[in-house]
């Protein structure tokens, strides 16, 4: 039975906006790579090796091999300064994920992905996944369909230390993005959870370049955990209180 609760997030707005900014990457690039999910991005979207719950969907299906399930709908930018719209429904019941991500702009162009993921329980402490994306867009009124694929690993080293690797967008179809190869440790101990991700990708324009993100998390007490994180020049925070 899923254990069932109720959960308020309350995010530290002025650091985290950044971080949900499309800035010159533009709608479809940002939507496939800069994450989604409140955990995620308070811990400054390092999740590669933590990869739990629903939030393994976008960041390393592997994480999905962890037994459990969990439903999340969050919505970002709800003062609408990048996007009209900016929604994400998760639905993780292990070994299987499914979200809808949307994000709509004031042009009314608009990206939608929809993502299949499954992640097992590999031998030696190696557990794998793969999600399937389709997507949908409309941007200066061209639509347009098409379809990616990512692969995970999640290596357990020991209980209290993980390495995680994961390539998105590695086999697509009418998608013009680049792939992306994201390294990620994680270490955690009985209330924190220390982690680290290096970034591997081509913009735009076609430069390769490499990013560092690192987070931690950090349980106050019971029902009360904060996180914080920093991406390139960016701080990220963020509180979770669970109600119920």
């Amino acid at each position: 039975m899923l254990k069932k609760y109720i959960a308020t997030t309350l995010i530290i707005t002025i650091l985290l906006a950044p971080l949900i900014n499309a800035s010159n990457t533009g709608l479809l690039y940002d939507t496939m790579k800069n994450g989604n999910g409140v955990c995620p991005l308070s811990m400054g979207h390092a999740f590669t090796a933590v990869a739990k719950g629903a939030n393994s969907i976008f960041y390393n299906p592997a994480g999905l091999a962890n037994p459990g399930g969990e439903y999340r709908y969050e919505t970002l930018d709800m003062k609408e300064n990048i996007y009209n719209n900016s929604n994400t429904n998760m639905l993780y019941i292990s070994p299987f994920g499914y979200s809808n991500q949307r994000k709509e702009t004031n042009d009314n162009d608009f990206v939608e992905v929809n993502t299949f993921s499954y992640g097992t329980k590999g031998s030696k402490g190696i557990d794998w996944g793969i999600s399937y994306k389709n997507i949908k867009s409309s941007i200066d009124n061209n639509e347009k369909n098409s379809w990616s694929s990512d692969i995970g690993l999640l290596i357990h080293f020991s209980s209290n230390f993980n390495l995680g690797f994961t390539a998105k967008d590695i086999l697509k179809e009418n998608l013009e993005v680049p792939t992306t190869y994201i390294f990620g440790t994680a270490f955690s101990a009985k209330d924190f959870i220390i982690a680290t991700d290096i970034v591997s990708c081509k913009d735009t324009s076609g430069k390769q370049s490499y990013t560092s993100h690192s987070g931690i998390k950090y349980k106050i007490t019971e029902g009360l955990i904060a996180m914080g994180g920093m991406y390139q020049q960016t701080i990220s925070g963020g509180l979770t209180i669970k109600l119920l």
